[in-house]
């Protein structure tokens, strides 16, 4: 025939009962042959059918016919057929009975389970028939929205699935933006019923839940993993709404963090250097701060024209501190020149970059002619390591020193010892030699002195 496990009467078996488990049994019964099934059990047979999968036939998942068959059906799962269990011939099985012996019944097109003996009813109590208000009956269930039951089949106590989820809200705290942290939830099934997770929604898509549905048995519970990858800095926040099967659905809790990264902001956008003289060299200085609410790190700087040099070559930023930055143009040939200096780090922008400009002219000491008086530059770079440029204008000839000292007034270089005609000169100091530390620099010109500090940094 067309039956896919045939219980036969006992006298034609080897004894009265049979036991059936951890099967999966389906597409057996087609429609149109008479009495086909997954599982049909013949008048005497007792079999007892626990924990299989029985499903998606055209005929009948389980069909029962004989006055002496009591077949137990415990904890099995009976859906997509035409019928789930078919109770003819005054056959009385027990169909769950239990709380610990329920069946998940669902899914089935005409009825759940039907009893076509008005002699008998069948007990078909604690099961689950794939909605919390239980199965649909006419008369005695008209609102409930599970699986059809006919006349004469007791389906009280049916299961239901009952949601339970801890904590109410995820705290994700700081999150640098642009990266992914991982936290998590619990849904516990509190109910007596399978409770199954159809789909999880966020409201917004820097929350998103990894995994979307679940099938959770009875006193069992699954986690469930967020990931928060905030786009913006500031507080985030977002519902999660659960969509189940059990009353309560769609259920919801809140999942929220803080937004963090560092901002990339100068205090100039440009520096137009003017008229320098070839060779000369003429600086400027850049501060750098970091408005955001992470560590800012400058990784590389460069320059796009070479006659634009800086110093250093890299910054960490702490929040809410500036850090300065020499720039330098020391032209090499004449008329105007043009550039950026770049900056690549990990803000919010990624690469900033400040517009550099200035005139090269023929004049190497000064587009107004001679230094008029005495003056020391700060040296560039400042700080330094291992060297470092210093400049001075000298106005007439004279007999020049520059020294350098240390904290403790020590001289530990000598750069300048002779006469000097009037003239900007410009003086390499290589500290190669020397721990890091405070130094200053001196120069002595006849009645003019003048000291500066400088910064050696390994």
């Amino acid at each position: 025939g067309w039956n896919g496990l045939y219980f036969h009467n006992a006298s034609d078996a080897d004894g009265a009962e049979s036991n059936l488990e951890y099967c999966v049994i389906e597409k057996a019964g087609q429609s149109g042959y008479g009495f086909t099934a997954n599982i049909y059990c013949e008048s005497t047979n007792q079999p007892t059918i626990i924990n299989n999968i029985i499903s998606s036939s055209n005929g009948y998942g389980i069909y029962l016919t004989g006055a002496s068959t009591t077949t137990k059906i415990f904890k099995n799962k009976i859906y997509s057929n035409n019928i789930g269990i078919y109770c003819a011939g005054n056959s009385n099985p027990l169909i769950g009975g239990s709380v610990q012996n329920g069946n998940e019944i669902y899914n089935n097109t005409d009825f759940g389970v039907q009893n076509t003996s008005s002699s008998i009813i069948v007990n078909a109590r604690h099961n689950w028939w794939g909605h919390p208000t239980g199965p649909y009956h006419p008369l005695t269930n008209p609102n409930g929205l599970g699986n059809s039951v006919s006349d004469y089949v007791d389906y009280l106590d049916f299961h239901t699935p009952e949601i339970s989820v801890e904590p109410d809200t995820v705290e994700f705290n700081t999150v640098r933006v642009n990266t992914t942290s991982i936290d998590s939830f619990i849904v516990k099934n509190i109910g007596t019923a399978y409770l199954n997770i159809y789909q999880i929604m966020s409201q917004n898509p820097e929350f998103s839940v990894l995994q979307q549905s679940a099938s959770i048995p009875q006193s069992d519970s699954v986690i469930f993993y967020v990931a928060f990858t905030p786009l913006e800095m500031g507080t985030r926040t977002t519902k999660l709404f659960i969509y189940h099967d059990a009353f309560s659905s769609p259920d919801s809790l809140i999942a929220k963090g803080v937004g963090i990264a560092p901002v990339f902001s100068s205090n100039k956008t440009s520096i137009d250097f003017g008229n320098v003289g070839i060779g000369v060299l003429k600086f400027d200085t850049i501060y750098i701060k970091n408005t955001g609410t992470y560590e800012l790190n400058v990784d590389s700087i460069y320059s796009t024209d070479d006659q634009f040099t800086f110093y250093p070559n890299n910054l960490n930023i702490s929040v809410g501190d500036s850090q300065g930055i020499y720039v330098a143009f020391q032209p090499t040939r004449l008329g105007i020149s043009s550039g950026k200096i770049v900056f690549i780090h990990d803000g919010i922008s990624v690469i900033d970059s400040i517009q550099v400009s200035g005139n090269g002219v023929t004049d190497i000491k000064d587009e107004k002619g001679m230094p008029e008086k005495f003056k020391l530059y700060q040296n560039y770079p400042n700080p330094f390591n291992p060297t470092t440029t210093i400049q001075f204008d000298i106005p007439k000839t004279l007999f020049v020193t520059l020294k350098v000292n240390n904290v403790l007034g020590q001289e530990v270089a000598t750069l300048v010892n002779e006469n000097k005609n009037p003239g900007r000169y410009e003086i390499n100091f290589d500290a190669s030699s020397l721990p890091s530390g405070v130094y200053f620099y001196r120069i002595t010109a006849g009645e003019y002195v003048s000291e500066k500090k400088l910064l050696l940094i390994r």
